[in-house]
């Protein structure tokens, strides 16, 4: 379900495990006290949408890339793994695509995070190429579009 309260993603972001996969340094960021927040992305709500599954174990952030494209992040709880994320995942990607008009929603993975590439595989990506991001270093790249995906997963109950 969308939110505009920034608190679920917050809670995750910031679990130990979590914060240390995001390669975020608290010692860097004085001005939060360490912690990565997202209210910013809640006061832009034409271009983000921040999304997270009725546990609050699971949070994904949507980033306007270009008319009908959003960039997807995904972060969840350690122990969220497995049936019930992927359920749950596709639950949100389909909340892009119908209720918020999503044509395309791609992503990108570090080819060194293989948890995160299989992820977006059993999601429904479709895997696009490699690249380099300035951060994340080498990364495989996945796409999803509306009408592919919904035909593979919309017109079917989903895994409960």
């Amino acid at each position: 379900m969308r939110t505009f309260d920034p608190t679920v993603h917050n809670k995750i972001a910031n679990h130990p495990d979590v914060v240390r996969s995001l390669e975020w340094k608290p010692e860097d960021h004085p001005e939060t006290d360490g912690w990565l927040l997202f209210g910013n992305l809640t006061d832009d709500p034409a271009n983000y949408w921040l999304l997270h599954n009725e546990a609050e174990t699971l949070a994904m952030i949507f980033e306007w890339s270009m008319p009908g494209a959003v960039q997807m992040h995904t972060m969840s709880l350690p122990g969220t793994r497995g049936k019930v994320m992927m359920r749950d995942a596709k639950e949100l990607l389909r909340e892009m695509f119908v209720e918020h008009g999503a044509e395309t929603i791609w992503g990108q993975a570090p080819l060194h995070n293989r948890q995160a590439r299989m992820f977006n595989r059993l999601i429904g990506g479709r895997s696009c190429g490699f690249g380099h991001h300035h951060v994340a270093g080498d990364v495989e790249y996945f796409r999803n579009n509306r009408a592919d995906w919904l035909c593979d997963h919309g017109s079917v109950p989903l895994d409960k």
